[in-house]
């Protein structure tokens, strides 16, 4: 298949061996169809899959990194996630977009078909409509989990999220919830155990999926 005729995916995967290695699973699942893979990570995951070797194992997909906007010294630990997120949300885009235009402006590779990001990224969209193609959300977790993730508005609504203070009644975290679309009754410690365990790392990113 010539290169001006195949479809281009641009991928974007979130910065965490558990959003990168599925997107690299789909990114394989496209490859099989045809298309062209150009798959995007920060440079600190990038140098972390050159050391691994999972790069030089992925044949037929080529790579991009960008820089996440933290120092290197910075550890990018799950303790740290908020800051990650925010670090990126602020200044990712840019740099995301030079990739864009390096990769629509070259003649090695066909022009950009479509950009599947991950659904923590859904600023990429914004890139998508700029270029006139679609843009899909591409979620890595369960569905479990991205109905908890998507139902968090009306958890801030009903008063379970944020948290208030490091310490809460047991009344509280047994409390049952009801009226979340596509789950039956259970119990908020059962989605919050994380939150709980972990309060001063886990509620800030909490608070930001909520933003998202």
């Amino acid at each position: 298949m010539a290169v001006t005729k195949r479809p281009h995916a641009l991928m974007l995967a979130f910065p965490a061996h558990g959003h990168v290695k599925p997107m690299m699973q789909f990114a394989q699942v496209f490859c099989a169809q045809g298309f062209h893979i150009t798959l995007v990570n920060t440079e600190n995951m990038h140098d972390k899959m050159l050391k691994s070797g999972s790069i030089q194992s992925m044949g037929g997909i080529s790579f991009e990194s960008i820089p996440d906007g933290l120092p290197p010294q910075h550890g990018r630990t799950s303790h740290q996630i908020d800051e990650l997120c925010k670090s990126l949300t602020n200044s990712f885009s840019p740099h995301f977009e030079k990739v864009i235009d390096k990769l629509n402006n070259s003649a090695d590779v066909p022009p950009l078909s479509c950009i599947v990001y991950n659904g923590i990224m859904s600023w990429a969209q914004k890139s998508a409509k700029r270029l006139g193609i679609p843009g899909v959300s591409f979620w890595a977790a369960s569905a479990c989990g991205f109905n908890i993730y998507f139902s968090m508005p009306l958890l801030v609504e009903k008063g379970y999220i944020p948290l208030k203070g490091m310490c809460l009644p047991p009344s509280f975290t047994k409390a049952l919830i009801w009226n979340l679309t596509g789950f039956v009754v259970f119990l908020l410690y059962d989605i919050l155990s994380e939150i709980l365990e972990d309060k001063e790392s886990m509620e800030p990113f909490t608070v930001y999926m909520v933003e998202v």
